[in-house]
């Protein structure tokens, strides 16, 4: 259960920062040292927003397969359809500010979730595939295991090989279609045999990393009848 309870804190917390660029190490402990509160060890249970009283669902009618299609319709304004960018199918970071022109592969992973989910809750399998299909090229010249980093940095080429698995996932649930599983399966490697380590000075962001990591993994062997990917998430 306590895998199970990171992994559902971890995608909660790694969704709301996922337009992120890649920190180095002196950046991350920068960050460590203008903010305490990360530091992991003296953080109570009633500090988790998890425990904390939750926002009140909406009463009445709420249209949520609008807002699945409107969150579909938002990222796919935000994707490169130039056929002639090198970063064709890749994901814009922010709509504006440093990270506007960042175009990364994590969140391109995150955007085929979405429309994949759209795709599996409305059976409109046509809408999005173009999205789809740009975003798959662009993971392909742009895979999660070769994301920026220093040589033995791998938190964020780990972070990218997470999402890599629910992007494949869903793409082949939905659409039947077994042509990137070799990549998910890579990135699952990947992550297995690159595992984070959490002393070091600023360890709260491994330890984020390794709970998505392992939460992932565990789920993706799971789905593939995999014990060796659910060992090693273990």
């Amino acid at each position: 259960m306590l895998l199970f309870f990171i992994f559902a804190f971890i995608f909660l917390t790694v969704t709301d920062a996922a337009a992120t660029d890649y920190w180095d190490k002196q950046q991350r402990e920068h960050f460590a040292r203008q903010k305490p509160f990360l530091n992991i060890t003296k953080i109570s249970q009633s500090d988790f927003f998890l425990f904390k009283k939750r926002i009140e669902a909406p009463e009445g009618f709420y249209p949520y397969p609008a807002e699945m299609t409107e969150m579909a319709q938002f990222l796919s304004q935000w994707q490169v359809l130039d056929p002639t960018s090198p970063d064709y199918g890749g994901m814009i970071e922010a709509e504006s500010g440093q990270l506007g022109d960042v175009i990364q592969t994590d969140n391109t992973q995150e955007a085929i979730v979405v429309w994949c989910q759209y795709t599996a809750f409305t059976g409109d399998s046509i809408t999005h595939r173009q999205n789809i299909d740009a975003a798959w090229d662009y993971i392909m010249n742009f895979p999660a295991y070769d994301e920026e980093g220093d040589p033995g940095d791998d938190y964020y080429r780990d972070h990218n090989c997470a999402w890599a698995l629910w992007g494949e996932q869903w793409f082949r649930w939905v659409y039947s279609d077994t042509t990137y599983k070799w990549y998910a399966d890579s990135c699952a490697q990947y992550m297995m045999e690159h595992r984070l380590f959490l002393a070091t000075t600023a360890p709260s962001l491994n330890a984020f990393v390794t709970g998505w990591m392992a939460g992932n993994l565990y789920w993706y062997g799971e789905q593939n009848s995999s014990q060796a990917y659910m060992d090693s998430a273990l």
